[in-house]
């Protein structure tokens, strides 16, 4: 018996040892992991600052002089991700698939697409945007998208919510518009 428990000792101490070199290894893998991130944050940080400085990367070149900014100035938003909202598409015409092809214009452009059907009234001429409260900017870019010779933008409202329903950030209430003008 005492074999038995010889072996088992000089197990339990293997394993012990191993344990900790495997402890060391994943702290080393942490600590590179963690050096990596923070050369990214600070390596874009730098490159932010360039931009906002207008560096234009030719270290010797003269800056070329910036406009006067005016004393109010707009603060432009930052371009949306497509597909980290939802847009329902609703046909406002007789045309049937109308709402249909412009859901797959947009879906081409990756945005991710709720509901797809009919609004409420039947006889709308021009496309409108509806947006949800806080994502107007989201709405502008859609509105590009679907290249609608008029687009208006409005916030939702209630009909338009219902049907569109809850998770749509963006409803495109499709007009007559959109059967003349060719899509992409």
């Amino acid at each position: 018996m005492t074999d038995f428990f010889a072996d088992l000792e000089q197990q339990l101490i293997g394993a012990t040892a191993e344990r900790a070199h495997r402890v060391r290894r994943a702290r080393a893998r942490r600590s590179a992991t963690l050096a990596t991130v923070l050369l990214a944050v600070v390596a874009g940080g730098a490159g932010l600052a360039a931009a906002l400085a207008g560096s234009d990367g030719d270290h010797g070149a003269p800056a070329a002089p910036t406009p006067t900014a005016a004393p109010h100035t707009i603060a432009i938003a930052p371009p949306t991700r497509p597909g980290t909202f939802t847009v329902a598409v609703l046909n406002g015409t007789r045309v049937p698939g109308l709402a249909r092809g412009v859901a797959n214009v947009l879906q081409n452009r990756n945005y991710k697409i709720g509901t797809v059907t009919n609004a409420a009234e039947q006889g709308r001429a021009a496309t409108t945007v509806e947006y949800a409260p806080g994502h107007r900017a989201e709405a502008t870019e859609v509105a590009a998208a679907i290249t609608a010779p008029t687009t208006t933008l409005r916030p939702i409202d209630h009909a338009t919510r219902t049907i569109a329903g809850r998770l749509a950030k963006v409803v495109v209430l499709v007009g007559s518009d959109q059967a003349a003008s060719p899509q992409p």
